[in-house]
């Protein structure tokens, strides 16, 4: 509690503001399951107009992670138009990244266009298990076809990365 309080506590004209949002959601998505704080930490991240044009590359990993958290929320939604909603901007933010991936430090490069493929394609795939439209289901299908054929057989899974080719393969 006190890690996320001096994280929350450092004012938008700081230097470390960048930092210490993404850590916050960091700290909100993987250790606490609250991507709703998770998803506006990156955000605030992800809004700096540096971060947001990619032209600052050390917060790549802040647009993925704010892709996976709005997909969490749209998970836990009770409401069917909130979770659309968030579907439809984890699809946003998740796609702007991979023309970017070449940027990403080399020990995270696998987990990183695991993330990106798998979380895509369940976006798309969720969002048209809600409006059953099908041009959604055309578009789950690609990015299915395309996180399995593509990035699960040239980007070696290891450890969790396993888990999500093997539940790719189901659909």
């Amino acid at each position: 509690k006190d890690a996320r309080a001096q994280l929350e506590s450092v004012p938008a004209t700081h230097s470390d503001y960048l930092s210490a949002q993404h850590e916050a959601g960091e700290i909100y998505l993987k250790e606490l399951g609250q991507p709703v704080l998770a998803a506006r930490a990156f955000g605030n991240v992800t809004n700096d107009p540096k971060v947001k044009m990619f032209a600052n590359k050390q917060y790549i990993g802040s647009h993925i992670n704010e892709g996976i958290a709005l997909y969490a929320v749209a998970e836990k939604a009770q409401d069917a138009e909130i979770a659309k909603a968030h579907l439809l901007k984890a699809i946003e933010v998740l796609d702007r990244v991979p023309p970017h991936l070449r940027f990403v430090a080399k020990d995270e490069f696998n987990s990183a266009s695991h993330n990106i493929g798998f979380y895509r394609a369940m976006a798309r795939h969720k969002l048209y298990e809600l409006t059953q439209d099908a041009g959604m289901l055309s578009a789950a299908f690609a990015a299915w076809r395309e996180y399995v054929e593509g990035i699960a057989k040239s980007v070696p899974a290891e450890g969790d990365l396993a888990s999500f080719v093997e539940q790719a393969n189901v659909y």
